[in-house]
């Protein structure tokens, strides 16, 4: 209780109670590269306990300054609300619209750990050093043969599996939700075409798990596009090209997705939050998918511990 009362009246904290030891997890039996690995932090009690106390501080006003889009880790949010409303979303696509209604799965390579802090702003000043304060004294040292080697200091990113990491990542990327809603509402911009009456939906997120939705036409999508890779070059995260998808209902040119470095996904295969995307009349497949779903956490459960 005194490191902790210390640290939040201004105290430094020692690298003994900074340091997070980085441990390497394989996720197959025999790893050649370091994508085969899932990297793990051990940090010290003091140091969750700081986290969780500055998180539980945060959590009560997170709902007034995150987007209604953003289901993760905002209280009173459920994230079963928007993969219901993906399903809906997906099963409108075949509805008339100018250049056909168009979904873009994105999801952000390594987002945590490419995060900048300088996004990290709003807040009084004083709330603002204890954060930067958590977050600049983090020293990471990798376990390599059973043995801890070394020290390496953050610059950016925040702690996988730290209890403050999902609250500052969400407020982070707040501008990617308003920027895309600000699109939306341009009077030049061309809408996801769904029911009448159905309120704009511009995309849906948990997280950096991102879903967003527009019309299908060469200009939307170069608008997207580039508000993209301005949301890049101002946070540090970086789309995966090769999981960002153009998803159409119909055929279309490859040439088409290749411009804008999207992948096109087949629209019988959209997943989002590991849950299948289906249209009505794809039953079969979405029985055939939770089949295969449930026999893949039959055979993870006779896995030992540590490949879990």
């Amino acid at each position: 209780m005194e490191a902790t009362n210390a640290f939040l009246l201004g105290a430094s904290l020692p690298m003994a109670i900074a340091s997070t030891y980085l441990v390497l997890i394989p996720k197959i039996p025999n790893p050649t590269t370091f994508a085969d690995f899932r990297p793990i932090n051990l940090c010290t009690f003091v140091n969750k306990v700081i986290s969780k106390l500055i998180a539980n501080r945060m959590a009560g006003f997170l709902p007034s300054i995150i987007s209604k889009e953003q289901s993760g880790f905002v209280r009173e949010r459920e994230i079963v609300d928007n993969i219901m409303l993906a399903q809906e979303l997906v099963a409108s696509m075949g509805l008339p619209n100018r250049g056909r209604n168009m979904e873009i799965k994105l999801d952000m390579e390594k987002a945590y750990d490419r995060l900048d802090w300088q996004l990290l702003i709003g807040f009084a000043e004083s709330w603002i050093n204890i954060l930067f304060k958590s977050l600049s004294q983090s020293w990471f040292s990798p376990i390599i043969n059973g043995a801890a080697v070394g020290f390496i200091k953050s610059f950016r990113g925040v702690r996988r599996g730290d209890p403050l990491s999902p609250t500052l990542f969400i407020i982070a990327t707040e501008i990617l939700s308003r920027n895309l809603n600000k699109m939306g509402h341009r009077p030049s911009f061309s809408r996801f075409h769904t029911t009448s009456g159905c309120p704009l939906i511009t995309h849906i997120s948990y997280a950096d798990d991102v879903l967003i939705f527009s019309s299908g036409d060469m200009h939307r999508v170069r608008q997207i596009c580039q508000m993209l890779r301005r949301y890049e070059a101002s946070s540090g995260n970086k789309a995966k090209c090769s999981i960002a998808a153009v998803d159409l209902p119909f055929a279309v040119e490859e040439n088409k997705a290749a411009i804008n470095g999207f992948h096109i996904m087949a629209p019988l295969h959209v997943s989002w939050m590991s849950d299948g995307m289906w249209k009505e009349e794809c039953c079969s497949l979405r029985l055939s998918h939770l089949q295969d779903k449930g026999e893949n956490i039959m055979m993870a459960q006779q896995d030992s511990f540590h490949g879990r």
